[in-house]
């Protein structure tokens, strides 16, 4: 088993939220009702099963939306800025047809009980650059990590003490650096076994839903 996205110390290791997931494949198209969904020449989709998430160690509910999985295809100087806009995020595709032309589910957004683990079993597409943008080992090009964007206007607005003024001055710090308040830790783990290789795949029906 391969550990996640984010790299947590074991005291807020033993407080996160673990959403567990595996890569299932990368492609670069797929076809529709309204005709065949093609990536761009230089970008695939690649397609994540989202296993589960526990909620089970931390305190309160957690709302699970999957649109906010994504995939840093920043390169280490894009990593070192701190404005969200200076970095290359690749964010879930929420495109229903996908699933329904594979004949799967998509991972839905629902909210996750105070100490429940809850099954998601449902697929996440993340459009995305397959010319290496993030400057990483050429071995890896096709092996992706998701990490969830913990940061929403409804968290600082929910967390904030004074209204839409506070959410403008929350809304610059999440955009130029500084504490993303009301953020919960969550820990991403991918599940394929170690030394899993991808190779890119023209039709995503030719990929195991598994």
């Amino acid at each position: 088993m391969i550990s996640g996205s984010i790299a947590l110390p074991d005291a807020a290791r033993s407080a996160a939220i673990s959403i567990s997931y595996h890569e299932v494949g990368i492609c670069k198209g797929y076809d529709t009702a309204a005709g065949p969904v093609k990536a761009r020449s230089d970008e695939a989709f690649a397609i994540f099963k989202i296993e589960s998430v526990d909620n089970t160690k931390p305190s309160g509910s957690f709302d699970f939306d999957p649109t906010h999985l994504y995939v840093d295809q920043s390169t280490p100087v894009q990593k070192a800025k701190t404005a969200v806009w200076d970095k290359n995020r690749r964010f879930v595709y929420p495109d229903q047809r996908f699933a329904q032309n594979m004949g799967v589910s998509s991972a839905a957004e629902t909210t996750i009980p105070e100490s429940t683990k809850l099954e998601i079993n449902g697929f996440a597409v993340v459009p995305l650059g397959i010319n290496n943008p993030s400057a990483g080992p050429d071995a890896n090009q096709y092996s992706f990590d998701l990490v969830y964007d913990t940061w929403s206007t409804d968290e600082h607005e929910a967390n904030g003490p004074g209204g839409s003024f506070f959410w403008i001055f929350a809304l610059g710090e999440s955009l130029f650096g500084g504490t993303k308040l009301g953020s919960k830790t969550i820990d991403l783990i991918k599940t394929n076994p170690s030394g899993t290789t991808w190779s890119l795949t023209e039709n995503c029906k030719a990929l195991s839903f598994k």
